[in-house]
């Protein structure tokens, strides 16, 4: 089974955190087994794909170095669009939520890959819509964690005092102090639930992004088609 596969824009996010706090990585003496690695990661294009295993050696090692339970929150915060690739222009530029989560359903292979990944299942509650996908293994944790405050940092920058969640559901246990995730999402966070889960408000899906452009979007729309048929099937 091939080994999940996660956005070197995820790496990127990570040093770029440590830049920001005045760290060079090459200074912390418990990444000294893996800085080749780390650098050529680094040079690899943002769109590219790395293991998830090496990726969260990685952010456990700073973590515990830097004894910063809340460090997926703190990286999420610096989240720009290339750092989820095509996927994340495509985001940005879409005319709507709803478009932009359409794009999200069908792509997300291009951000993160694997056997055991699902994509995001949409519905509609009475008047709230449920974004959600399965509880696979409380190793990806982190990664969930890393990836739910990604997209909600960089769905409030394209839509600005427009968005708001009603609540978020974690299939795993609370990874850090719950004042962390009520001050990053400001809203109903649970956890150990049946399922992940973005809950917003029906109304949220025709929001419009001040950022729309039809025609880029086109263009990222056949690129994105051309780089997700060259991904493996997987049975």
């Amino acid at each position: 089974m091939q080994e999940l596969q996660i956005p070197n824009g995820y790496f990127q996010l990570w040093n770029m955190y440590l830049i920001q706090q005045g760290i060079d990585f090459h200074h912390l003496d418990v990444l000294n087994p893996y800085k080749v690695n780390l650098e050529h990661v680094l040079r690899l294009p943002i769109d590219t794909q790395s293991p998830f295993s090496f990726f969260h050696t990685i952010l456990q090692l700073t973590q515990t170095e830097l004894d910063c339970p809340q460090l997926t929150m703190e990286m999420a915060k610096l989240i720009r669009p290339e750092h989820f690739g095509v996927l994340g222009y495509m985001a940005t530029r879409s005319n709507s939520v709803a478009e932009a989560l359409q794009y999200v359903m069908r792509f997300s292979r291009l951000v993160i890959d694997g056997a055991e990944v699902t994509p995001m299942h949409m519905q509609q509650q009475g008047n709230e819509i449920w974004l959600t996908w399965p509880f696979h293994h409380e190793k990806y944790a982190m990664l969930n964690e890393m990836t739910m405050a990604s997209m909600v940092h960089l769905a409030k920058q394209i839509f600005p005092d427009q968005l708001q969640f009603l609540k978020i559901q974690m299939a795993h246990s609370a990874q850090m102090a719950l004042y962390h995730y009520q001050k990053f999402y400001g809203c109903e966070v649970s956890f150990n639930q049946a399922c992940y889960a973005y809950v917003m408000s029906a109304d949220s899906l025709s929001l419009k992004s001040g950022f729309a452009d039809p025609s880029l979007t086109q263009l990222l729309l056949k690129q994105a088609e051309v780089a997700i048929a060259l991904k493996p099937r997987y049975e």
